[in-house]
């Protein structure tokens, strides 16, 4: 429960305009903060948007985080 909590921290983290969904401008404010400038957010977008919308709703986001094998493009 926890983990749970934890995670749902960080998703509202990049969430933030609290629609529910990452989108592609919210990611890259976030990489920008923390110098990340040069990673790919759209191959990022679309290797975790599983419903291909376009963002990362919780679900998604939750699977990547569990995803030991991911790796952000660019890095």
């Amino acid at each position: 429960l926890q983990k749970e909590d934890h995670l749902f921290t960080a998703f509202s983290y990049f969430d933030k305009d609290g629609s529910g969904y990452i989108t592609a401008d919210e990611l890259q404010q976030a990489c920008e903060q923390f110098g990340l400038g040069d990673l790919h957010i759209m191959d990022i977008i679309n290797e975790v948007d599983q419903d291909n919308d376009g963002r990362i709703d919780y679900s998604e986001f939750v699977a990547m985080m569990q995803d030991s094998t991911f790796r952000p493009a660019g890095k």
